[in-house]
């Protein structure tokens, strides 16, 4: 009975480390993106989400070509916005991307996102960029404008 009791009580502590473990960060509550063109007045994008005030609805702004449009969307979209982050592993982004030679009127870029324990992910960089950030701010951009 002895060794059931140890086996149940180290598989239970276990399941409980892993779960924690997984979800320390808690929920994704706050998501910024922008991109800037050094060249080009106007060509830069952000894309923001936060969770609203009262925590019921998810605030969504978007500035693309001059252009800002805003609206809402249900506690569904944050997870998918999440499973995006995971998937391209961008909490794992360097701080900071800087270019092989020094380049003017470059792009710039920035990405900010935060979790409901208080932990923050940051990144940005001028003329550089992690290897998947296309194929990564391409999936945020579909995500921000679907209907």
């Amino acid at each position: 009975m002895k060794h059931f009791l140890y086996i149940f009580a180290t598989m239970f502590l276990c399941t409980t480390l892993l779960a924690c473990a997984k979800g320390r960060d808690g929920k994704l509550t706050s998501f910024e993106y922008r991109h800037d063109n050094g060249m080009v007045y106007g060509a830069g994008k952000s894309f923001s989400a936060r969770l609203s005030e009262d925590g019921t609805c998810i605030e969504i702004k978007i500035e693309k070509d001059l252009q800002v449009m805003t609206r809402t969307a249900d506690l569904s979209f944050m997870d998918k916005l999440d499973a995006i982050i995971s998937q391209y592993k961008m909490k794992k982004y360097k701080d900071y991307y800087k270019p092989v030679f020094e380049v003017l009127d470059g792009d710039t870029w920035g990405l900010s996102f935060g979790y409901s324990s208080g932990k923050r992910y940051e990144s940005r960089g001028y003329v550089a960029s992690p290897k998947n950030a296309r194929e990564a701010i391409g999936a945020i951009e579909n995500l921000f404008l679907e209907k």
